[in-house]
């Protein structure tokens, strides 16, 4: 029950966190830089708060998070970048259907994963994301459009919220 109790309270603060970005950058009253960085910030709570309801809440050690963060990250580019350019598709459907996809792989990875308990979970778990991470540094090989270890390029930057909900060919 202390975890809905608090879920609510990080609720409501990110709303109001959420308002208050808005107004300053719709308002340009800081710089593009600053914006860029609070964004990646945000970011980074966000991954934070979720590895906190796996080792703040159920104790157990994973090392895994940034693995399943970055499938998600490259997951939602790939389908902004593929089928935005074709117009069937917009951020936010793509943002849904990547934590589906990096939830799916997490359920997968977790049903052998979590009978181990304590050094063994996290060792399996920082295997686990250093699979990932040679995955994705290799993808060059056979999946070019993930960039290899130079990243993902070319994805289009999202400058206006509405536009997430409703892009132009929808309207």
């Amino acid at each position: 029950m202390n975890f809905f109790r608090e879920s609510k309270k990080i609720l409501i603060l990110s709303c109001v966190l959420y308002l208050c970005l808005k107004l300053l950058f719709t308002f340009q009253l800081i710089s593009g830089y600053i914006q860029q960085i609070t964004l990646f910030s945000c970011i980074i709570i966000i991954t934070s708060l979720g590895l906190n309801v796996i080792y703040g809440y159920t104790g157990q050690f994973s090392l895994g998070h940034a693995a399943f963060y970055g499938i998600g990250a490259y997951m939602a580019a790939y389908l902004s970048k593929v089928f935005a350019v074709e117009g069937t598709i917009s951020f936010i459907p793509s943002l849904i259907l990547s934590g589906v996809l990096s939830g799916c792989i997490g359920y997968i990875i977790g049903i052998p994963i979590l009978k181990l308990r304590d050094d063994f979970l996290a060792i399996a778990t920082l295997g686990f994301s250093t699979l990932v991470k040679v995955f994705f540094d290799n993808s060059d090989r056979f999946i070019e459009v993930l960039g290899g270890s130079r990243g993902f390029v070319g994805i289009a930057k999202l400058t206006n919220l509405e536009l997430a909900f409703f892009p132009p060919y929808f309207l």
